[in-house]
């Protein structure tokens, strides 16, 4: 797991396009999110062995959503979803 599927969206020509791309997760830079405010809010899902965390921001648009699986009594992070507008 030395890579990340990292999903954003980018403005095509005529609608919004998915882009899809692998990154590797030693050149990840962190914090990854922008800083939270009071009107923010986080949802985290668990489906058996993933585990889905979901940071949307209020009337801005911003929507990430961070993909983990368990592996060894641990969580690791597989995709990053940017759905931001």
């Amino acid at each position: 797991m030395d890579t990340v599927e990292y999903t954003y969206l980018v403005e095509g020509e005529l609608d919004i396009e998915e882009k899809k791309e692998e990154k590797n997760r030693a050149v990840i830079s962190f914090p990854i999110v922008k800083t939270a405010s009071l009107n923010d809010s986080a949802i985290i899902s668990v489906h058996h062995d993933e585990l889905e965390l979901e940071i949307k921001g209020a009337d801005d648009g911003y929507l990430m959503k961070f993909l983990f699986i368990a592996k060894n009594k641990c969580w690791y992070l597989y995709a990053i979803r940017d759905l931001s507008m």
